[in-house]
């Protein structure tokens, strides 16, 4: 009864401080503290600014020059453009479709997404695939539409400590019964990546993927799918960078989250990195602003076993 007298008080906490302005991190994990447990810190802080800002959303267009690359990717043109039928669309929305809608795109200016789909571009389950870009040749592809679409090298997560470009690659493939092996043969129909977006140097993060650019590219390397969360942002307010301290008093009375379960008292745990983000909503999910915070990997001694965990917490101290 008591722990969930104390998981309602800090949700209820948790509601506070959002409306509060101050980052809601519920999506990334459920509300934690580490109590009177031992911390011991072995993080370095050294890679974190001094100051960061919160970014206001505002309404966006995009551009004719990008809409018409966008249209020419899509390989489509202004006579296939449709009323958009998806729930709370606005004037300013735009979709088109091909007769058979097989190739699509949708576009909303307001929260800075499009969907571009091609369906034909991926081989079918009686088709064999065919041209499918290996990763080296899927990021330049992609960094040559980034660029078709107004967004430049600067404007793209890095990885740490390196000029070259942060992103998560995904495959797609299909699987089938070989008969003259005798065994399950994977082949691969189509090779994704995500180009994560940067504000200000620091990586978007979220539900979805957060800010960035989804591309998928199959048959010869045809464009078989493109997401695009850009939303358009002015520079709000700036608030200092938290110290040890108030991180390490953070983690102790629950201003964090962690995106595991744990089950058991917690007896100790070990913080061994830091690393700063902006905090973005799934593509076309409204949102009014951008707040930066840290994910912390850390290990956590409970009474039975240990593991690694994830925590969130705020990068930045509100007034």
């Amino acid at each position: 009864m008591k722990l969930i007298i104390y998981f309602v008080v800090l949700v209820v906490a948790w509601l506070e401080r959002a409306q509060a302005g101050e980052p809601s991190l519920e999506r990334l994990g459920v509300p934690w503290r580490v109590g009177d447990a031992t911390v011991q810190w072995n993080a370095t802080l050294h890679d974190l600014p001094s100051s960061a800002a919160v970014y206001r959303v505002v309404s966006g267009e995009f551009s004719p020059v990008v809409l018409s690359n966008l249209l020419r990717l899509a390989h489509l043109s202004e006579r296939n453009r449709v009323k958009p039928q998806w729930e709370g669309a606005t004037e300013r929305d735009l979709s088109f479709r091909d007769a058979s809608e097989t190739r699509i795109l949708d576009l909303i200016p307001d929260d800075g997404y499009a969907i571009l789909r091609n369906t034909k571009a991926i081989a079918s389950p009686r088709e064999p695939a065919k041209g499918v870009p290996d990763e080296r040749q899927a990021l330049k592809q992609a960094v040559a539409i980034a660029s078709q679409l107004g967004i430049t090298r600067d404007q793209l997560a890095k990885r740490a400590g390196s000029d070259d470009l942060r992103f998560t690659p995904i495959l797609r493939e299909r699987g089938a019964i070989d008969r003259k092996q005798g065994k399950l043969v994977k082949t691969v129909i189509a090779r994704e990546l995500f180009l994560v977006r940067a504000l200000d140097r620091i990586p978007s993060i979220g539900m979805g993927g957060g800010g960035g650019m989804l591309l998928s590219f199959g048959n010869y390397g045809q464009l078989a799918e493109l997401e695009l969360t850009w939303r358009t942002v002015e520079d709000q307010v700036r608030y200092p960078v938290a110290t040890k301290e108030q991180f390490l008093d953070w983690l102790k009375t629950g201003r964090c989250v962690c995106a595991s379960d744990l089950f058991g008292e917690i007896q100790a745990i070990t913080v061994k990195s830091i690393t700063p983000y902006y905090l973005e909503r799934a593509g076309g999910e409204r949102q009014e602003e951008i707040h930066p915070i840290t994910e912390i990997e850390a290990d956590v001694v409970l009474e039975t076993t240990n593991m690694p965990v994830r925590l969130y917490c705020p990068l930045v101290v509100y007034p």
